[in-house]
């Protein structure tokens, strides 16, 4: 059987559930300067993806990223470019992944080692932060660890 391969659109929450084969996902992450960045296999679950290169306004020359910061109430502010969580909670994919994106690459560190979920993330350098555990491949090679 062929993998089932599901194409992420960003800002969406995702279930994803085997119905053939060894009941894994390849879900390709959109790289945010256009294009295909990884692709992650996974099991039964949810995932979602913040970031703000596909919603943005412009006003006055600067971009602004779609995503509020609480704190502020302004337009995020953030080096991280992508996130996406994978748990078994679609309520709590996507809370966790806006959470860590305006966290920023910063503080990342405290969410990579969760037994509760799973995390693959780029920041505006092009470095990657990817939970342990998490089986992917890179298609961009500009990125790296």
């Amino acid at each position: 059987f062929k993998r089932k391969r599901l194409q992420k659109n960003l800002y969406i929450n995702r279930l994803v559930r085997p119905f053939y084969g060894d009941g894994r996902f390849d879900v390709s992450i959109t790289n945010p300067g256009g294009g295909l960045l990884a692709e992650v296999k996974t099991n039964q679950g949810f995932l979602s993806t913040s970031g703000g290169y596909e919603r943005y306004f412009e006003a006055n020359g600067k971009t602004y990223c779609h995503i509020i910061d609480p704190k502020t109430g302004y337009p995020a502010e953030t080096d991280l470019t992508t996130v996406t969580v994978f748990c078994d909670s679609g309520i709590e994919s996507d809370f966790l992944s806006t959470m860590i994106f305006l966290d920023g690459s910063e503080n990342i560190g405290k969410y990579l080692n969760s037994d509760n979920f799973k995390i693959f993330a780029a920041d505006k350098n092009k470095k990657l932060y990817i939970s342990e555990g998490l089986e992917y491949e890179v298609y961009d090679e500009t990125f790296g660890r």
